[in-house]
This record gives C-alpha cells, sequence and structure tokens, in this order.
C-alpha cells in the first residue's frame, strides 16, 4: 500500500511504502503462487486474504488471482457448465424471479 505524508518542508507530499497485514499476506499468496507454483496452496491463501481483509486492495487482486487460477487450470467447458448449475441452482432457490440473490448463501455442491 502507498501512502502520502506531508514533506517536512510544507510544500509537497511524499509517497511512502506502507507493508500492511493484507499486504504480507497477499505477498505470501502471490510467492506461492508465482515463485513456489503451489496452485492450490495459492487458492487457499488468496481466499485467507479476501476473508480476512475483505474491503482491501490486496482483497480485490486476491479475487483476480483466484479467477485466473480458475481459468488457467479448469477447461472452458467444465467451467461454464459448472456456472450454469450454479446459475439454475440460484435462480430454482428464488423461484425463477428475477431478483438477484446476493445474500444467500451459496448452495451445497451437488453430490
Amino acid at each position: 500500500m502507498i501512502r502520502y505524508r506531508e514533506d517536512p518542508g510544507g510544500k509537497d507530499m511524499k509517497k511512502e511504502n506502507v507493508v500492511t497485514a493484507a499486504g504480507r499476506k497477499y505477498a505470501e499468496a502471490y510467492d506461492t503462487h508465482y515463485a513456489r507454483k503451489d496452485l492450490c496452496a495459492a487458492i487457499k491463501s488468496y481466499k485467507e486474504v479476501v476473508d480476512s481483509y475483505p474491503d482491501s486492495t490486496e482483497a480485490a487482486h486476491s479475487r483476480s488471482q483466484i479467477l485466473n487460477i480458475v481459468r488457467d487450470v479448469v477447461p472452458k467447458d467444465v467451467l461454464f457448465e459448472a456456472q450454469l448449475n450454479l446459475a439454475l441452482d440460484y435462480a430454482k432457490r428464488n423461484n425463477g424471479s428475477n431478483a438477484r440473490l446476493v445474500e444467500q448463501p451459496a448452495p451445497a455442491p451437488a453430490e
């Protein structure tokens, strides 16, 4: 995270890097993803960032990284089918209404 502080001279704002807990967790997840190439562990680490710091910039980046991994490892037709089934499950729970179901928890996975 970059934070700005006033220059002691009083004219300018200076940038300084501030390492936050969310930033450290994200850096660990990123390292797991790209340096160690452990995708399962990376997904879990990114998810921890999202769960622990949901409104942070790092959570937004973590969500993007999770989606990138999903797109890289799940075949397109399988991903489409899973998304379709998820949408149908949500629509059924709402009796086919067009209302968004943002507040409802995800349905249990099919067995």
